[in-house]
């Protein structure tokens, strides 16, 4: 059997699994797909659920999507399977916020994917 790699998935990208009217939704796709086939194990801070809901409000409440179906994505974040670190490496994220111009919550998914030695994913233009 083969070894499953290990990925750290962001908010920006959970996020279009959810709001299909994004740019990258199919790059999205193919990695929440790759997670599904048991090819890649997602792997993501704690705070990505509290990150997603809240991209998916916004998107209410600029009328991209309707209160039911942010309802429905609300309740499918438990379903993803994605293994949630809850240690948050925070001096390792402020260091590499300040190295490469980050915002803190993008550089604790730098900092686990670091830490753990795997690649990372993120539409976060930079």
């Amino acid at each position: 059997m083969a070894e499953v790699s290990l990925f750290v998935v962001d908010a920006t990208v959970a996020a279009k699994w959810h709001l299909k009217d994004e740019e990258f939704v199919e790059h999205a796709d193919l990695i929440k797909q790759d997670h599904l086939d048991g090819k890649i194990q997602l792997m993501a801070p704690s705070h990505i659920y509290a990150e997603v809901g809240s991209s998916i409000r916004k998107a209410t409440l600029l009328r991209r999507l309707r209160f039911e179906q942010a309802l429905a994505s609300i309740q499918d974040i438990p379903n993803w399977g994605v293994l949630l670190i809850h240690e948050l490496l925070l001096p390792e994220a402020l260091a590499l916020s300040r190295r490469f111009s980050l915002s803190f919550h993008d550089s604790l998914y730098l900092a686990l994917a670091e830490d753990i030695g795997c690649p990372s994913s993120t539409q976060t233009p930079r």
